[in-house]
């Protein structure tokens, strides 16, 4: 009876979170239309969000016309492929750079001509474009564009603790009872959807504590192995001078040791 209970519950609960999701897109959307929702004394979290949620409903952006060459390779290059289908992407390219300058000169004009053409309505287009954003779509897009350059930071960082072999994260217990569930699907031949995750979820919801219990384990023994390697590559780090990388209350515990043997040598020097 506490099985089909516990069901039911976690049932009701992704049904209210589902609605929640369904009425802040309504309001943000009809906030947005109302020119009324973002204001300066909103929050940099809330208005993140916001322009996440917004996107949608944007002006698309127009796209940057491109130039004679481009223009070259749109009418040439379906057929090259097609001629010589056992080329690579990279050989390809190689023969079309050379055909565009083999090209006979007033060919090259006509291209240049109808690509000056193209700009010039583009520009047209655009000034179109700018006049219709309102205050509004200016601040959503202009938050878009944070948001994309701190993905991009945060893609850079990435990279850069991979190159340094940082320690993978530790996982939780649902965390190794999705990836057990998710093999036993693949083994079974399932077809796996994008985003299984939410029937998984429910699983795990309403599953009896002795059951969460190996996964718990696993979930320890992690945390262990995380710990123990993060404490040798943070030690490797501090011997590389790279502090900026020791987790803060390290990092703070070695400034202060720097500045502690700043100011004794400073107080040697005086004496």
């Amino acid at each position: 009876m506490a099985a089909p209970m516990k069901q039911m519950k976690s049932l009701v609960l992704c049904a209210i979170a589902q609605y929640s999701r369904t009425i802040l897109t309504f309001r943000s959307r009809h906030a947005l239309q109302n020119n009324a929702y973002f204001s300066l004394s909103h929050g940099n979290h809330r208005r993140i969000t916001d322009a996440t949620i917004l996107s949608s409903i944007i002006p698309t952006k127009l796209k940057r016309p491109g130039n004679s060459y481009g223009l070259f390779l749109a009418d040439v290059r379906a057929q090259l492929t097609a001629e010589h289908s056992d080329k690579s992407f990279k050989e390809i390219s190689q023969m079309l750079g050379n055909m565009w300058k083999e090209l006979p000169e007033p060919e090259k004009e006509q291209y240049r001509e109808r690509a000056e053409k193209i700009r010039s309505e583009f520009k047209q287009q655009f000034e179109y474009y700018k006049a219709n954003l309102t205050e509004n779509h200016i601040r959503v897009l202009l938050e878009m564009e944070r948001t994309k350059l701190r993905r991009r930071k945060l893609r850079k960082g990435k990279q850069e603790m991979k190159e340094l072999d940082k320690p993978k994260r530790f996982s939780g217990p649902f965390a190794f009872y999705a990836r057990a569930k998710l093999s036993e699907l693949k083994a079974e031949g399932a077809i796996i959807r994008k985003a299984p995750l939410a029937d998984v979820s429910l699983d795990w919801n309403v599953m009896d504590e002795e059951d969460k219990y190996v996964y718990k384990e696993l979930a320890k023994e992690d945390m262990v192995r995380y710990r123990k390697e993060m404490d040798e590559w943070e030690q490797r780090m501090e011997a590389e001078g790279r502090y900026d990388l020791l987790r803060k209350k390290k990092a703070h515990r070695k400034e202060q040791e720097n500045d502690t043997d700043k100011n004794d040598s400073e107080h040697d020097d005086t004496t």
